[in-house]
């Protein structure tokens, strides 16, 4: 199996959750059209008002490193600049079974 997978914290700045996640939902329309993306979704912490975690799910590293190089991303992460509260954690994993693989 070639999958790769990114988990990615992303804190907020002080009361921007929301407004964050506005921001990233400017991702989807250019993520739909990625044929290697697999899955790149936005989630909610439960327990920190502050933080969101992305899950992505990639067919091969190649397709990770074309999303990442595309050229909508620079351009969307500096629309997210304004809501960030702290720097990113990147988690890489690889799938190794499960429903949905």
């Amino acid at each position: 199996m070639s999958q790769v997978s990114l988990i990615v914290k992303l804190v907020a700045a002080e009361g921007k959750r929301d407004d964050l996640a506005k921001a990233f939902s400017a991702a989807y329309e250019h993520v739909e059209k990625e044929a290697g993306t697999r899955y790149y979704i936005l989630h909610e912490d439960m327990a920190d008002a502050n933080a969101l975690w992305i899950y992505e799910m990639y067919e091969s590293a190649e397709a990770q490193v074309a999303h990442g190089s595309a050229d909508w991303f620079k351009p969307f992460q500096k629309g997210l600049a304004p809501f960030i509260g702290g720097p990113a954690e990147f988690h890489g994993i690889k799938p190794i079974s499960g429903k949905g693989l």
